[in-house]
């Protein structure tokens, strides 16, 4: 009768052990390897040969493609997110400051239904103004000029080409390439 108590006593603990550490698994708790024995956050050891593990694999053993890496930089900006940007000076050569009072009482974009996402000042006395849609930015440029045309300069920089030069390359794909009539 002491035999199967004491072997009673010992199955409930194991199965306190087991359920101690599923919760620590459940919970997402960091698992270190070792071999075929893991150790957890919590101390206790567990052998991975013996769990059949349904816990998905951590961030850090998946590889990433490289475009998924270049795509996720920080400088990127999807196309979706673009910022359109305007330029507003003042014409006097008046503050930042000064600028910026003006053309938050005279211009309400608010009353225009347009949503300006930011309004920033640079070092040069200017002040930027990004938004998400082209067409909402002509407009503010529009209003702009209208309603402060003789204090307030706006205008919306132009993206230029790039040129590209080549050079440093060999004459004899100079003379293949050319025509002889």
């Amino acid at each position: 009768m002491e035999d199967k108590s004491k072997l009673i006593v010992n199955l409930e603990n194991r199965v306190v052990e087991a359920n101690s550490t599923l919760k620590v698994l459940q919970l997402g708790v960091d698992v270190n390897c070792r071999g075929n024995k893991e150790v957890t956050s919590v101390g206790s050891r567990i052998n991975s040969m013996a769990i059949d593990w349904s816990v998905a694999p951590s961030a850090g053993s998946t590889k990433k493609r490289y475009s998924d890496v270049v795509a996720d930089r920080p400088g990127n900006v999807p196309f979706h997110n673009k910022m359109y940007k305007l330029f507003v000076k003042s014409r006097n050569n008046q503050s930042a400051e000064y600028t910026r009072n003006l053309l938050k009482s005279k211009v309400n974009p608010t009353q225009m239904k347009v949503g300006i996402s930011a309004l920033k000042t640079l070092k040069n006395g200017q002040l930027l103004i990004e938004l998400e849609k082209k067409s909402e930015l002509e407009e503010v440029c529009k209003k702009i000029n209208e309603l402060c045309g003789e204090e307030l300069k706006s205008y919306m920089p132009t993206l230029k080409t790039p040129r590209v030069i080549v050079s440093m390359f060999q004459k004899t794909l100079l003379r293949r390439t050319q025509y002889k009539p």
